[in-house]
């Protein structure tokens, strides 16, 4: 649960102030003491607040309240499984694809990038092992790869920046990679300019791995290869 002094701050953000709550509440997080099993009920609670909202901006921008939470380093390492970081995330796949950067009111509303900097948070203070980052990378890359929406707002920049922070073994980057490739439409449809879209993310997230993957060396080299290899076969015919 919260206590009154962010039950308070909680119910004073609207819409047009969402983005600039979010300093207020990772500075209060780091200003009061929540030791001693407070701020994991802090984050339940956070969790709660936002699942109750109706507004997608403040559903959007819940997560990267909770994200500051996780940035003030005042929950245990060990305290939040992999799920409760999953449980967060489930309910929102759909608004990934639902709306737009901007609400009608012209109010910045971003679930994939909310999303992902909140999983980010959770993989730089969390305590967890390869299978428990892999997870949480998997559920974004589904999240974006089954998108019926082109990306257009720096999300392949966001998810490629995670998946390489995320620190994952040669085999799961070789796998993560193989889901990149293009996809096939059955016909000139409504389904043909789906895909061509969700193509078009899978083809962005890949050149920027292959780009910002050169400076760390984590991605092997032949994985991120066949992948654009596969893209370049794609659009323009193989040689």
């Amino acid at each position: 649960m919260i206590n009154a002094e962010f039950e308070d701050l909680l119910l004073s953000v609207k819409p047009a102030s969402a983005e600039a709550f979010y300093e207020t509440i990772y500075t209060k997080c780091r200003a009061v003491d929540l030791s001693a099993g407070a701020g994991l009920d802090l984050f339940r609670g956070l969790a709660s607040w936002q699942q109750r909202q109706t507004d997608p901006v403040l559903q959007s921008y819940g997560f990267l309240y909770l994200s500051a939470l996780l940035d003030s380093g005042q929950i245990e390492p060990t305290a939040l499984p992999v799920g409760a970081i999953e449980a967060c995330i489930v309910p929102y796949v759909e608004a990934a694809s639902a709306h737009h950067v901007l609400s009608a009111d012209g109010y910045f509303i971003h679930f994939m990038n909310h999303m992902t900097f909140f999983v980010g948070s959770a993989i730089e203070h969390m305590s967890y092992n390869y299978d428990d980052r892999r997870a949480l990378v998997d559920l974004l890359l589904t999240i974006y790869l089954d998108a019926r929406k082109n990306f257009s707002a720096n999300e392949e920049l966001c998810l490629a920046e995670l998946i390489l922070r995320a620190n994952l073994s040669v085999d799961q980057y070789t796998g993560l990679l193989a889901r990149l490739v293009p996809l096939s439409p059955s016909g000139f449809d409504g389904e043909w300019l789906i895909v061509t879209w969700q193509n078009s993310n899978r083809r962005n997230l890949a050149m920027v791995l292959h780009l910002l993957g050169q400076k760390v060396g984590t991605l092997p080299a032949r994985a991120i290869a066949d992948c654009l290899d596969a893209h370049s076969a794609h659009y323009l015919g193989a040689k």
